[in-house]
């Protein structure tokens, strides 16, 4: 653990936009987390659905793939999604704090924070054993703004956190993408509403694609290179459209990972993903 303050080598510039940057930022991890990008923020609702799984599982992987560091709150639901879904596909996460940087919150993530800082960085604007409080958590969803390049927010009432992370990065001038949902879940309406009031509907990686400038159609023949995953769902995947719950059943595979295999495959122009939602061979 080290600490870092506004004079230090190292601190993020991107904090110091903040109207309130904080005085020191204490690190459990690699310094060197904080200084890749692009860096893109994930929050959400701690009650997350099947829905936000599934969007977490499409996008995170393909992200990670483009060497996008997730940035996230380590709370329960969507944010501890990210950050698993992060570490399986062998990415960078960084997850913000808002209790001291030894107290870990929930301490139910303490496994999880642990797996993090091997690769990764866990930060804290406060130090020691600092409980979390009222007014901390809000305030850390700055952190989680001023680190993020752009933000996506999965899943949440009127009322959640993620709004005032929203808010932040509204403030930054930064972009805010929000993966819209049925009219009638409540945990959809804070997403609608900032679509609504100007958030880009997060549709399919395209949308992506298109703000960061990535290349989903990589030139050249890339399947000589492919993972074992990869192989077994192209030798599962015919002309005829298939769903991505058939090729978990004939595959025997968790979702998370036939997704993710699914992201890299259409990426080496492989498959193709139709706009029913459904794959198949090219």
């Amino acid at each position: 653990m080290f600490c870092i303050n506004q004079q230090s080598h190292g601190y993020p510039a991107s904090l110091l936009e903040l109207t309130d940057p904080p005085h020191a930022l204490y690190v459990r991890g690699s310094p060197h987390a904080l200084e890749k990008k692009p860096s893109i923020g994930i929050v959400g609702s701690r009650h997350m659905t099947d829905y936000g799984k599934r969007t977490l599982e499409t996008f995170v992987p393909f992200l990670v793939a483009q060497g996008c560091v997730i940035v996230s709150g380590l709370a329960f639901g969507v944010d501890a999604q990210a950050h698993k879904l992060t570490l399986e596909s062998h990415g960078t996460t960084i997850a913000v704090l808002g209790s001291g940087i030894e107290c870990i919150t929930p301490r139910a993530h303490d496994s999880l924070g642990r797996d993090i800082e091997k690769t990764g960085a866990i930060v804290s604007e406060y130090p020691g054993v600092t409980p979390g409080g009222k007014y901390t958590f809000p305030a850390r969803n700055r952190i989680i703004a001023a680190l993020s390049d752009i933000l996506i927010i999965v899943e949440g009432n009127r009322t959640s956190g993620s709004l005032i992370t929203a808010d932040f990065m509204q403030q930054l001038g930064k972009d805010i993408f929000a993966v819209p949902g049925n009219i009638d879940s409540p945990l959809s309406a804070g997403p609608n509403f900032l679509i609504a009031h100007g958030a880009h509907p997060l549709i399919s990686v395209d949308d992506l694609s298109a703000r960061l400038g990535f290349d989903k159609h990589p030139r050249g023949n890339v399947l000589s290179d492919i993972s074992a995953e990869e192989r077994a769902l192209l030798g599962l995947l015919t002309h005829a459209p298939t769903s991505v719950d058939d090729l978990c059943t004939q595959s025997a595979l968790p979702a998370h990972v036939v997704n993710a295999a699914l992201t890299t495959l259409e990426l080496k122009r492989a498959i193709r993903h139709t706009s029913t939602g459904l794959f198949s061979k090219i």
